[in-house]
């Protein structure tokens, strides 16, 4: 069955020259899916594409505090715009992505249950899952990211990257999207089979890997990006400071 979805794969850096750890990674999405066409977006080049085709949200965009909250709101309209598959640089492919796309408008991806059960500062925000925001698949134009873009307008003001436009945020807009149905959710063990935690500790080294890895997976995601470490400690740290 075949797919609305644009064979193009999206990727961000902040300029044209990858981290070395991370190429191996990237060209497995390559390698397994060689009829897709591929696409790098530096910061300028998303800071460009908002400012043609959705410059009534450039106040929004220039006025985040971190290049993290920029490059998590570019993807989501390259999404609307372009449609494809947009993935995080330390994510690393598995398997074709063809099966898990067939017959799909949007497909997204459940992160771990354990990223909820064992970080207080999730569960005091009354979240019960996590959508992940490092893989997204989408047709061009589907109604779901002018929801995320309403929800990047109502949580402008919030520091923390997850919040304001990130997982948290992502999770957000879907717990109140109408049309739920019509979404396809990925369960973890097809994108996110690894925590972060375990990533950490060295269960996607080469000799660990197959180990962990479920058979029917896809993808795995690395979680090496820098920011994402700094981010959860700081959301750590408040989170405990209340209690003192």
């Amino acid at each position: 069955m075949s797919s609305s979805i644009p064979k193009i794969i999206h990727q961000m850096w902040k300029t044209e020259t990858i981290p070395p750890q991370w190429e191996r990674l990237r060209e497995t999405w390559r390698h397994l899916n060689p009829q897709w066409r591929y696409r790098l977006w530096t910061h300028r080049d998303s800071a460009a594409f908002v400012a043609e085709h959705y410059a009534w949200f450039l106040p929004v965009f220039e006025g985040y505090d971190q290049d993290i909250k920029r490059a998590d709101a570019a993807r989501y309209f390259i999404m609307h715009h372009f449609g494809g598959v947009y993935v995080d640089l330390d994510f690393e492919a598995l398997r074709p992505l063809e099966g898990l796309l067939a017959g799909q408008r949007l497909v997204l991806g459940w992160e771990p249950q354990e990223h909820v059960d064992r970080e207080p500062g999730v569960q005091s925000r009354g979240l019960t899952r996590i959508l992940g925001n490092a893989f997204l698949a989408s047709e061009p134009r589907h109604p779901f990211w002018e929801a995320v873009f309403e929800g990047l307008a109502r949580y402008r003001e919030q520091s923390a990257v997850l919040d304001a436009t990130g997982p948290f945020l992502l999770t957000r807009v879907y717990q109140h999207y109408p049309h739920q149905s019509e979404l396809t959710v990925a369960p973890s063990q097809a994108l996110y089979p690894v925590t972060k935690w375990d990533a950490w500790n060295g269960a996607l080294d080469p000799d660990n890997a197959r180990a962990y890895l479920p058979e029917g997976a896809y993808a795995v995601h690395h979680w090496n990006g820098s920011y994402r470490r700094e981010t959860l400690i700081d959301l750590v740290r408040r989170h405990l400071g209340r209690e003192t």
